[in-house]
């Protein structure tokens, strides 16, 4: 139940051309929206996340994170372990009041973003919580590390009870969302 509420779910980016090589450092402005979107839905004990962001923009902020001049997507054993390391961190899960570690599930570039377009990077995170969840908090800072401008949009769905909410994150807000199930 819960993988379906995700797999027909919408998420709608933007996208514009912008090309990127990896033998590029990409630009923190290669284009002029900075946004990130995920879909949650929560059942049970379960979290599952589809987190979608511009392959770019990620790319520039595991390079960061690394160490490194640069980062190409791919999902590599390597590459998945950078990137759950920093969603942990910049997307905090918290389920009546514990915070939750993520499981990276699946990920890869977005087959919508055709050739031209900046390409969207998602990922299917799941959370297990101990217990059937009553609240559900979110904080969405990712790459607010790249960007002043950054907007990342949460839509969390409890198929249980049919509620949705959707919350907007804006750099440099780094509040804890909050939302109650019973």
């Amino acid at each position: 139940m819960i993988r379906g509420a995700l797999a027909g779910a919408a998420l709608a980016v933007v996208t514009v051309a912008v090309p990127v090589h990896a033998a590029e450092t990409p630009s923190p402005r290669a284009h002029p929206l900075h946004l990130a979107t995920a879909q949650v839905a929560v059942e049970g004990s379960r979290v599952l996340v589809r987190l979608r962001t511009f392959e770019n923009d990620l790319e520039a902020a595991l390079a960061r994170l690394a160490g490194r001049e640069t980062v190409e997507m791919e999902a590599t054993p390597e590459l998945d372990s950078l990137y759950v390391a920093y969603v942990a961190e910049r997307l905090a899960v918290v389920a009546d009041g514990a915070r939750l570690r993520p499981t990276l599930v699946a990920s890869g570039v977005d087959l919508e973003s055709g050739a031209g377009d900046t390409r969207v990077w998602w990922a299917l995170l799941e959370y297990e919580a101990v217990s059937e969840i009553r609240a559900l908090g979110v904080r969405a800072t990712v790459l607010y590390d790249q960007f002043d401008d950054q907007r990342n949009v949460i839509r969390v769905l409890h198929p249980a009870t049919d509620r949705r909410h959707t919350f907007y994150f804006a750099a440099p807000d780094d509040d804890v969302r909050t939302v109650r199930f019973d």
